[in-house]
């Protein structure tokens, strides 16, 4: 009886821990998901909005200004290149800035909470030899 019942529950401790294991990659696959929503969607934005200056700028171009088809064509995508370039490389700084400043953070933190571990010691050690002394005396 209790062989049956150990390997009854040794059965159940695998099941229950695959399904852990399952829910884990589950978490896990849905957070990368939002990760590259959130790495995805500035780039994204600056894409349509590019676009959108683009198609005005042709409009402009050629029924406002009267250049022909080429011309206004090829200033637009300047227009385009220009916007999705020069503001890309700015959000791209901008991300890049935000990314060291964290790094820095969690380096301090990191540094700082080694120097509280080494505090800790240094007082228990301290506190012992004082003890210690105190003993002899």
């Amino acid at each position: 009886m209790d062989e049956k019942e150990l390997a009854k529950s040794k059965e159940i401790d695998t099941k229950a821990q695959k399904e852990k294991e399952k829910e884990l990659k589950k978490r896990q696959k849905e957070e990368q998901k939002k990760a590259n929503k959130i790495v995805i969607s500035p780039f994204k934005s600056l894409l349509l909005a590019a676009l959108m200056f683009t198609i005005i700028g042709f409009l402009v171009f050629y029924f406002g200004s009267e250049f022909d088809i080429v011309e206004s064509s090829y200033r637009a995508f300047l227009i385009f290149s220009t916007i999705y370039v020069g503001v890309g490389l700015i959000v791209l700084i901008f991300f890049y800035s935000l990314y060291r400043i964290k790094v820095n953070e969690s380096k301090k933190e990191s540094e700082k909470s080694t120097n509280q571990n080494f505090d800790y010691e240094e007082d228990e050690m301290d506190r012992i030899m004082n003890e210690s002394i105190q003993e002899n005396e």
